[in-house]
């Protein structure tokens, strides 16, 4: 589109009615052409490959440009965000155990406000927590009784549990769970003698 010509404002102010009006309807024609123009390049660049003939490769630039605006955007609402879970959010990762060891019940010492210490109950929370106890290789010493029994006079001995195996130390668990250090773990004989003095 050819570009009008530019008046200087004293050039205008010389000019007679006529002359200014036929100045302003070029202008207004030469604007409305830039109007229509955009609009037809708008919508050269809304077509992808489903719409037009362009081939497929041609959508790639829009998808990494919607891609992008669209990162820059979730990066300006997590800015606003405030730390930690946010309201209303459930959380996901307390789940619990499958199994309760120990049973604790922990109440309040004293009243912050008034220091009384009698109470009445009016709501509970369940917390659970995996602990590494102080010794958790417990020692058992089993007491195997012979008894005879009153009606035949036969001698019986007291069986040791399944887990307990011949005349070795260690019991079942114990055993494979030196195994697994040894062969997952890498860990040496010497190793695991120390873990075991360490546990207890």
């Amino acid at each position: 589109m050819k570009e009008l010509p530019q008046y200087e404002r004293e050039a205008l102010e010389r000019m007679e009615i006529p002359e200014l009006v036929l100045i302003i309807v070029r202008q207004q024609e030469w604007g409305q052409g830039i109007f229509e123009e955009i609009d037809r390049l708008k919508a050269v660049t809304n077509k992808s490959s489903k719409d037009s003939s362009k081939p497929p490769s041609s959508d790639l630039l829009k998808r990494s440009e919607k891609a992008a605006e669209k990162v820059e955007d979730e990066i300006e609402v997590e800015a606003k965000k405030k730390a930690g879970g946010q309201e209303g959010h459930r959380g996901k990762t307390r789940k619990g155990f499958n199994r309760v060891d120990r049973f604790e019940v922990i109440k309040p010492e004293g009243c912050p406000n008034c220091g009384a210490e009698s109470w009445t109950e009016i709501g509970v929370r369940i917390r659970q927590t995996a602990r590494l106890v102080a010794q958790p290789i417990e020692i058992v010493e089993y007491e195997q009784q012979q008894c005879q029994c009153n009606h035949c006079a036969t001698i019986v001995w007291g069986e040791l549990p399944k887990e307990v195996i011949g005349e070795q130390d260690l019991e079942a668990s114990l055993q494979g769970m030196l195994v697994w250090l040894g062969n997952y773990g890498h860990m040496s004989y010497e190793k695991q003698q120390e873990w075991l003095k360490e546990m207890g």
